[in-house]
């Protein structure tokens, strides 16, 4: 996976003391199969790939901040998956989205969110019923500066679930646990190291209908 959030440009005390930007953001994630059954090519396969653009519009103050954001997903089978399984008909998962994201920072150390959301557009070939809300929580603790690398570290523990009228309202959870370093404390780009769990409904292309569940390892840098 990789991705980035740019900021276009800020309003300094834009309205009722708070701070208003505009920006983009873009990200790729790919899920490949390293060891296929059937493996008529030969090697790696790639499974799928899934392509996200958005314009987020940000507002903050104080403990509050507020999203709204218009963002389209698709998804890609890969041509080494399509050979392996040459009885899967392709269909073309695409969507345009809208949603509208409050988040409260209850402490230094726990953040709450939620952001309710509509499909406004989806490929005939994919269809989806339009309504979902995604909510979740975080929550850092045992920070630690080490002052001789000039670096804040934290344990972390995240939770996101998600409800889609697609799905019938079913849950679909993710949760993370893992440790965090940064330059700064709460802000700036980070280095974690965690383990998640996942359990619901898949997050990649048209498997996204399908139920699944998985642990991971990840290790990642942003934010």
């Amino acid at each position: 996976a990789l991705g980035d959030d740019f900021a276009i440009y800020r309003w300094i005390d834009a309205v009722w003391g708070g701070d208003m930007q505009i920006g983009i953001e873009a990200g790729i994630w790919s899920v490949f199969n390293m060891n296929p059954h059937p493996n008529i090519g030969g090697g790696t396969e790639l499974v799928n790939t899934d392509f996200y653009v958005a314009i987020p519009l940000t507002f903050a103050k104080d403990q509050w901040s507020f999203r709204l954001r218009g963002y389209h997903i698709s998804g890609h089978l890969g041509d080494e998956y399509m050979v392996n399984h040459p009885n899967v008909v392709r269909v073309n998962p695409s969507n345009e989205y809208i949603d509208f994201a409050v988040s409260y920072q209850v402490t230094e150390a726990i953040r709450l969110y939620a952001m309710p959301g509509a499909i406004v557009h989806s490929d005939p070939t994919y269809p989806w019923q339009p309504m979902y809300i995604q909510y979740g929580t975080e929550a850092r603790f045992l920070g630690y500066k080490f002052y001789y690398q000039k670096v804040h570290g934290t344990l972390f523990l995240a939770m996101h679930w998600r409800n889609l009228q697609q799905l019938d309202w079913n849950f679909d959870g993710t949760y993370r646990f893992g440790y965090e370093v940064s330059k700064l404390q709460g802000i700036g780009r980070k280095l974690r190291l965690f383990v998640g769990f996942h359990h619901g409904y898949s997050l990649e292309g048209q498997f996204a209908k399908e139920r699944t569940h998985y642990w991971e390892f990840d290790l990642n840098y942003g934010f």
